[in-house]
Formats: structure tokens, C-alpha cells, sequence
């Protein structure tokens, strides 16, 4: 090799270990070889460099590059590719250093430098060419390569380029199938590592996660506390968490709709040879009818055709809760038909505890008990388990369900990774009485028919004790299920005619005959409690399941009320006493949802005083969106008014104590401004007077981390957004993002109010843009108001860009969703 006396040119170098971190043994250049060693771990890292003119294959996590003698003029009729491989599970990414002169020609054709990534398949992707004085942005591979090339021609040249990289892990993954191993795999990891990958898939294909049984080794803990590698839905940890893995033994595969964002963390102690996982995508894409009956696949429960029929699938919806079966046998069939034909699906399953297991089933005997599920005897209940009891009792019976003392799930606001859900019916259509996990648990539930639900759900992190519960029946003192037909039958209040001097909750479910019929019901007499809200006492028909054509009516007094003909074949009948009223003092949180007042859209009650408080995530400022507002009118509003503060801390001779800041006290029927509370935690007061009263309010909220007023998601069937500091001018420049999501196979019909924006030209800086998962509607700007806009799909997301500072910049959109 080149002899050198510190072998600066051309040069052997070894590391006592598999990284370009390792200690390095020694640089060997000239005729003499090494004389040899011995390592001390089972791996050497060996390099050969040279300083070849330009280009080259490199391995080091970090270096640079530069055009053939920078700073001076290139050379022309050059190429050069410096091929930059780094460890796997670290991606590169490369920074151009100023100046950068190159030949300029619009399309860069002439001289030029390409940066090309390897998207884990051994094949390059352009990421960009660039050429002139503009100085190209920083570029990011995908994997562990990214390749750079330079070309001049015969004519023209530059000064060139210089160039550094530098190599981290985690990334952004597109490709459609590929391999994610842990930073240095096979080798062991390192300490210290905070890598978060983002596997990127349209949000309507699910994501799979297969992690190889013979390669996971991770540093094992209670609770995986010190290395892990953990998997959520969505772009981020904000999403729902499916697992948290360490120790040896692989988990199943993990799925998720649209994206999963994966993250390995390592501590300082313990290292271990990490894990080796293979993604992929899955899709559905068959032929498209409103009942599926040309192409489609069905879902059987059981090992035949002969099997209970879970459902069948067609188009391109993927269903979104996941198809369980009952017991250990599923049966897939799937029908084409001679005409259309598509890419067909693709799917993965898993395993998991089952009824008979004692994870779910029906509950049909007079009393008895179930628990959360715990196969190993260890005293904590299994990950991965969606449990479901439905407790069943006889005809003019309900159910009576008790928690014992000892529960414990893991603990969160919101119940969002281990939770008891309990539902006043047979199915997740039904009322849900509550969410528990933590420690709190309802001493006591009673049921309104003789059907009550329990779901039991864990995710793939935290175990604990668990819960178990008792059942019983009692006698039911009215409601029932009922088959209608041509003959008239005939319900009565209990006790009736005669006034009932008690509590009582009463369902009558009634079904018609067949899908094409329904249940026309003709209140002969009513003699109930009058109040404001028909809430003491009250008479309610009710379309089931309610979806969004349904009904739901409510009535009180002397007056008899109109026919009700149910939308469907089968609806309810409910009838309530109550004698004591409900406290409307509560908590709302999470990062967006609606809150009314009491009786919405009836009319408020009197004499009310709640106080209730809005907390949104720490690090969260909060936006108030008025959607309706009916309160009694007073110019100082003393009457009924909704009064708005912020929770703080006063500091009054060198103690501090709790106090609040009034920021609006509102009354009257002219919606209210919105409010935009730099803030997480705001406190609310309605107050009644014993006087008049009107329907209230409707209002939205959203948590956002953009900036005040800007950007927030919203999940509820309507509501509104606007601009920051609507109606007034906003004079910062940002980007705003909101996402609208409504139920599942519905869409969202959006009507823009007002519209003032600068740039009425070419929207070119100032503008907003509407899209959902698959359309882009339009780019809007100037102060015409656009057309209503209406999506395909049930996600709808409104973008503000806003570049120019001190201007009139000024929206309000309302949304709706439709069937």
C-alpha cells in the first residue's frame, strides 16, 4: 500500500470489535504486514481505505466527502459515487456544507450531485439532484445506505461541494415489506439507544410485525423497565400501545391499521444481541357492492361452512375491529365471481385465551362469578386478552353485578391500555354504564334488562392482580323482549294506574318479524311527572341500534305523544323514575370531545349549579368552539350564565393557595367568540335560576401542541374550527393542522362560513388546503367562501399555511358527518 508515516493516504484499519466505535488495533499502510493478534470478543471490524480521487465505499458512521480539489474547480468529465454502508439498524444522513457551486442548468443535466437511498432491497431510489448556487437540504436515507453521485461534462464548471454524514437510528419506513433489526444486529446492541421507527402505510392497509423466534434477545425486567423495544398505533407514542417486549421469547405478530411506531430503548448496563423483525402490509381490494355479492370472503365460526358466519367482506373498508372466533377453529372462504377482478387480501392471525379458557362466553346460570384471566398461576392477569361475557338471565329478570375488593388493572386518565368495560345490553350498541381500571371500581350495577356485557381488555405491556366479580338475578319489576306481529300488545308503567312511589328503570326491547318490517307504538294514556326536562320522570322510544337515521324521543306530562314508527326492525321502550337528580359536576380530558349542558338539546334544568373541569395533556393549550348557544338573556348576565375560568395558584403573604382567572361569563342566544386558553386545565360554572330556561350549549373542544388556537383533532359527529384568534387578524406565521375523524363508514360533509385570507392571487403563501386519506379537494385563499366539500371517507384533515406576518387571515368551517 501507499507508505505513509501515520498511513494518512492509503490504509488497513482493525477494531477490536464489530463497530466503527470499537477500539481500533492499528492503521497498517507500506510492504510491511501486522504481525498477528488476537481479539477479545467473537468479532473484528476490518477497512480498507484509499484516497481514491473522488468516490468510494465507506463504513463509518460519520464522515465527509467533497468534490476532486475543493475548494477549487472541478475537474470536467467526472463521476464519482461514494457508496456509504453503516451499521444495520442505523439510517444516514447527509448535510451539504456552504458554498456550493455547480454549473446551473434548470434541470441539472449538465454537472450535478444525486442522492440516491436503498429502501432495504438492494435497489436506489433518487432522493434529489442539484446543481447552481442553492445550497441542497439535508438528506435522509431509509436504511443502513445512501449513495452519492457527482457528474461533471465537457464544458462549463464550479467550485463543487463539500459534504458530511452522520448515522443514527431509527427512521421513516415506506417499503412494503422489509426487514427492521436492532442498531448493530447480529452484533449486541449498544447503551443508551433511543430509536423510534416509523413503519409509514396508508391508514386503510393494516401493518404486520413478525419478530423472528430465534433472534430476540433483549435485556429482560418486570415490566421490560430497562431495555425493550415497544410498538404503538399511529406516528408516535401518543398512540395506543399494543406491546412492550424484552427477554428471549419473541411475542406474536403485532398489527395495527395504518402506520405502527416502533421504539427500542436500551439502559447503561446490560447489552444483548437485540432483534431481528419482519414488516409488512396488508391490504383489501375486491370487487365493490353494497351487500358483497360478487367477489367477497366470509369469516366462519367453526371449522366448516356449516359454522356460525361472523361476516363477509368486500371493496376496499377494512373492517376495523379484529374477526374473532369463539373457540380454536376459523373457517376463510372466498368467492370471485366470472367478471371483475382485483389485488384480492392479505391478512395475519394470532392466538389468544378464549372462553374456554375462561376469557369470555355466555353466562347463563341463576348466579356465579368470572375473573381475569391468569394461566400461569403467577397472581397477574395475561397480556394481549379481549374477553367478553355476556351474563344472560330468564325472562322478567336483570342482572345484578358486583366487583370484589382487590381490583386492580393498570392504571391511566382515560383507561387506555388495561380496562372493564360494562354495558347495559347485549352488545357494544348498548348504554356503557362505565370504563374502569386503576383501583376504582362501581360497588354495585344493575341491569335494565335481563342482558348485561363485560369486555376485559389488556394490551401487550403492564400485568397486575386483576378483578374478579360476582353475578345474581332479581326479579324484574317491568320490562322484557318482545316479538311484534298483526295483533296489538299492551305495556304498562308499574303499578299502573296507580302512581309508582319508587326508583325504577324499565326496557321493553320489541323485534318485527323480518328485516322489511317495523313497530309502529301508540301511547294510549300518559300520566307521568311534568318537568322542564322530562328527566324525573319520563317515557323514551328508541330506534335499535340508533346508528344515524334512528330516533330517540322523550316524553313527560298529561299530553299524549304522537305515533312512533321505529326506522328499523327493532326498537326500545324506556321508562325511568328518578328521585334524585344527578350531580352534573365531572371531569372531561383526553385531547378533544364535546360538552353540553344538562338535558341537551332539551331544555336546561333549574336551579343548577355545576361546576365541572376541562384537562387536556400536560404540554396542550386548549380551543373552545361554540357549535350552539341558548342561555337566558341579561345585559350582566345574573340571571343563567356560563361562566369560564382558569384554574391557578395565588401567592397571598408567601403561602400559595388555589384561585381562578375569569376569562368570559356568558349568557344570551349570539354564539360566543371561541375561546383559546393557553392553558390545559380550565374550570366551567353553569348556573340556573329558578326562572326561565333554554336548551344551553353545544361545544367542542380540542388539545393542541401547534400553538394557541392552532391545529387540534376532533372525533365527535359535528362541531366547528376557525383560525387562531378568530374572529380578529393573526399575525404569526405557522402551519395549522386539524383532523376530523367520525364513526366508521361514514363521511364528512365540511361548509366553510367565513373566509378572509391574504394572497388572493395564486394561494401560493397563504392558504388552506383540504384533504382526506386518498383526495386533495382544493387549495383555498382570498375572501370568497369555497363550496361545501364532502369526503369518501370517515377522516377529513384542514390545513392552514400561513407565511406573511400582520394580515387579515380569518376561517370558520363547520363539519357534519352523514351516512
Amino acid at each position: 500500500m501507499e507508505q505513509h508515516s501515520v498511513c494518512r493516504y492509503d490504509f488497513l484499519e482493525l477494531f477490536n470489535g464489530p463497530y466503527a466505535s470499537s477500539p481500533s488495533i492499528g492503521k497498517f499502510c507500506g510492504s510491511t504486514p501486522p504481525i498477528g493478534f488476537q481479539s477479545q470478543s467473537n468479532s473484528i471490524r476490518i477497512v480498507f481505505y484509499t484516497d481514491s480521487s473522488c468516490g468510494g465505499l465507506y463504513h463509518s458512521r460519520t464522515g465527509s466527502l467533497t468534490t476532486p480539489n475543493y475548494p477549487s474547480s472541478y475537474p470536467h468529465n467526472t463521476e464519482c459515487t461514494w457508496d456509504i454502508n453503516v451499521d444495520l439498524g442505523f439510517t444516514v444522513t447527509l448535510t451539504f456544507n456552504p458554498p456550493f457551486d455547480m454549473e446551473h442548468q434548470g434541470t441539472c443535466d449538465f454537472d450535478y450531485v444525486e442522492a440516491s437511498n436503498d429502501p432495504g432491497n438492494g435497489t436506489l431510489a433518487p432522493l434529489g439532484r442539484w446543481c447552481g448556487n442553492i445550497l441542497p437540504p439535508p438528506q435522509m436515507s431509509t436504511s443502513n445506505r445512501l449513495v452519492v453521485g457527482f457528474r461533471s461534462d465537457p464544458s462549463t464548471n464550479g467550485n463543487g461541494f463539500s459534504a458530511s454524514w452522520s448515522s443514527n437510528c431509527g427512521g421513516i419506513l415506506t417499503s412494503a415489506n422489509s426487514i427492521l433489526v436492532s442498531p448493530g444486529y447480529p452484533g449486541l446492541y449498544e447503551n443508551n439507544m433511543r430509536c423510534n421507527y416509523t413503519l409509514d402505510m396508508d391508514p386503510q392497509h393494516y401493518t404486520v410485525v413478525y419478530f423472528d423466534s430465534n433472534n430476540f434477545d433483549i435485556e429482560a425486567g418486570g415490566g421490560c423497565r430497562y431495555d425493550f423495544v415497544a410498538i404503538y398505533e399511529g406516528n408516535s407514542s401518543d398512540g395506543r400501545l399494543l406491546g412492550k417486549f424484552c427477554g428471549s421469547t419473541a411475542p406474536q405478530p403485532i398489527s395495527g391499521l395504518g402506520p405502527l411506531f416502533v421504539q427500542f430503548w436500551t439502559d447503561g448496563s446490560v447489552l444483548r444481541r437485540g432483534f431481528r423483525a419482519h414488516y409488512r402490509f396488508y391490504h383489501l381490494e375486491l370487487e365493490a357492492h353494497s351487500s358483497c355479492q360478487y367477489d367477497y370472503v366470509d369469516f366462519y365460526d367453526g371449522p366448516s361452512l356449516s359454522s356460525p358466519l361472523i361476516g363477509r367482506y368486500c371493496g376496499d373498508v377494512i373492517p376495523v375491529e379484529q374477526i374473532r372466533t369463539s373457540s380454536n377453529s376459523m373457517t376463510i372462504n372466498f368467492i370471485t365471481d366470472a367478471s371483475l377482478t382485483m389485488k384480492g387480501f392479505s391478512g395475519t392471525y394470532r392466538t389468544s385465551y378464549g372462553p374456554q379458557h375462561g376469557c369470555g362466553g355466555i353466562l347463563n346460570a341463576t348466579s356465579g362469578e368470572f375473573h381475569s384471566i391468569d394461566a400461569t398461576n403467577s397472581g397477574q392477569y395475561e397480556n394481549g386478552l379481549d374477553c367478553r361475557w355476556v351474563i344472560m338471565g330468564a325472562d322478567n329478570k336483570v342482572i345484578r353485578l358486583n366487583i370484589e375488593p382487590g381490583f386492580w388493572l393498570e392504571p391511566h386518565l382515560t383507561c387506555r391500555f388495561d380496562f372493564l368495560k360494562i354495558y347495559d345490553g347485549m352488545t357494544m350498541d348498548d348504554p356503557l354504564v362505565g370504563t374502569y381500571c386503576g383501583t376504582e371500581f362501581p360497588a354495585e350495577v344493575i341491569s335494565t334488562s335481563n342482558v348485561m356485557l363485560v369486555q376485559f381488555y389488556t394490551d401487550f405491556s403492564v400485568v397486575g392482580p386483576g378483578f374478579n366479580a360476582t353475578y345474581t338475578q332479581q326479579d324484574a319489576l317491568c320490562g322484557g323482549a318482545f316479538s311484534s306481529s298483526s295483533t296489538p300488545a299492551r305495556i304498562t308503567s308499574p303499578g299502573y294506574p296507580n302512581a309508582f312511589r319508587q326508583d325504577v328503570r324499565c326496557r321493553w326491547t320489541v323485534d318485527a318479524p323480518s328485516d322489511t318490517d317495523h313497530v309502529t307504538i301508540t301511547v294510549a294514556n300518559l300520566n307521568l311527572m311534568a318537568t322542564n326536562t322530562c328527566m324525573a320522570e319520563y317515557l323514551e322510544l328508541r330506534d335499535y341500534p340508533l346508528g344515524v337515521r334512528g330516533r330517540v324521543v322523550h316524553f313527560c306530562g298529561s299530553t299524549t305523544p304522537p305515533v312512533f314508527e321505529s326506522y328499523g326492525r327493532t326498537m326500545q321502550i324506556n321508562y325511568a323514575i328518578t328521585s334524585s337528580s344527578r350531580s352534573c359536576n365531572r371531569t372531561y380530558s383526553g385531547t378533544s370531545g364535546q360538552i353540553f349542558s344538562p338535558g341537551w338539546p332539551g331544555a336546561y334544568p333549574q336551579n343548577v349549579n355545576c361546576r365541572f373541569n376541562l384537562q387536556t395533556p400536560p404540554g396542550t393549550t386548549i380551543s373552545l368552539y361554540f357549535n350552539s348557544f341558548k342561555v337566558e338573556q341579561h345585559t350582566s348576565c345574573n340571571f343563567d350564565y356560563l361562566e369560564i375560568t382558569v384554574a391557578c395558584l395565588l401567592k397571598i403573604l408567601n403561602r400559595t393557595s388555589p384561585g381562578v382567572t375569569q376569562i368570559r361569563k356568558l349568557c344570551g342566544w349570539v354564539l360566543p367568540e371561541p375561546v383559546f386558553a393557553a392553558t390545559n386545565n380550565l374550570v366551567f360554572n353553569f348556573v340556573t335560576d329558578s326562572s326561565v330556561t333554554h336548551p344551553g350549549y353545544d361545544i367542542t373542544y380540542t388539545a393542541s401542541t401547534q400553538g394557541l388556537g392552532c391545529g387540534g383533532t376532533f372525533t365527535g359527529i359535528n362541531g366547528s374550527l376557525t383560525s387562531p384568534g378568530y374572529p380578529g387578524n393573526y399575525t404569526q406565521a405557522s402551519t395549522c393542522t386539524w383532523s376530523i375523524q367520525v364513526p366508521n363508514r361514514r363521511v364528512v360533509t365540511l361548509t366553510f362560513t367565513d373566509m378572509r385570507m391574504f394572497d388572493p392571487v395564486n394561494c401560493a403563501t397563504d392558504y388552506v388546503i383540504v384533504y382526506d386519506q386518498e383526495n386533495q379537494f382544493g387549495r383555498f385563499c382570498g375572501d370568497e367562501v369555497p363550496a361545501a366539500l364532502t369526503t369518501r371517507k370517515p377522516t377529513l384533515k384542514v390545513e392552514l399555511k400561513e407565511q406573511k406576518k400582520k394580515y387579515t387571515c380569518v376561517i370558520l368551517v363547520i363539519f357534519l358527518h352523514f351516512l
